[in-house]
């Protein structure tokens, strides 16, 4: 098991667009994805009228994302890689919203643009991976990917109450899709 972790370890390190990608993932779901799940709705309970207003806002995030797989699956770019690292920043777009104080239908907007940029870019970087990893390593490396994609989440959602409550959850999210 160890050798073969240690392959999939070197695949990952050697594709040098790889590690970066993962890299912007984990601050994306530091700084974004973890905020936004822990201080949505709090914001839609105060400002936007509840969870009849988060439901809303989710939805729309979510049929942005399937949307995005979706339109994702039929293109065809020259450049899959540099595509999926510039609609990564487009997923801001729903935490800026809601950290400046945008109304439920602007933020259901934003939210339907950051779901689509989030699952365009899931469904082109999964794809690229695929083509560039050998099928024997391809789960180990997949495997070294999520964990470092991900691990900004649980330090995001520990993090995102106390510093929204300290500093305010709007500029907190403002500041976090600014960075």
């Amino acid at each position: 098991v160890l050798t073969q972790l240690w392959t999939g370890w070197q695949v990952f390190r050697r594709l040098r667009w790889l590690w970066p990608l993962t890299a912007q993932w984990t601050a994306f779901s530091l700084l974004v994805l973890a905020p936004v799940a822990v201080l949505g709705p709090d914001i839609a309970l105060q400002d936007l009228g509840g969870a009849a207003a988060w439901g809303v806002i989710s939805s729309c995030l979510t049929v942005g994302v399937v949307a995005g797989q979706f339109a994702a699956g039929r293109l065809r770019p020259r450049r899959p890689v540099l595509l999926s690292a510039c609609l990564c920043p487009a997923g801001i777009a729903e935490a800026l919203a809601l950290g400046l104080g945008a109304a439920v239908p602007l933020v259901a907007a934003t939210a339907v643009v950051s779901g689509l940029a989030m699952g365009g870019q899931s469904a082109i970087f999964q794809s690229a991976m695929q083509r560039a990893v050998p099928a024997p390593v391809l789960a180990r490396v997949a495997a070294f990917d999520l964990l470092g994609s991900e691990i900004g989440q649980p330090a995001g959602y520990a993090l995102a109450g106390p510093l929204g409550a300290a500093v305010g959850l709007r500029p907190f999210l403002t500041a976090c899709a600014a960075l």
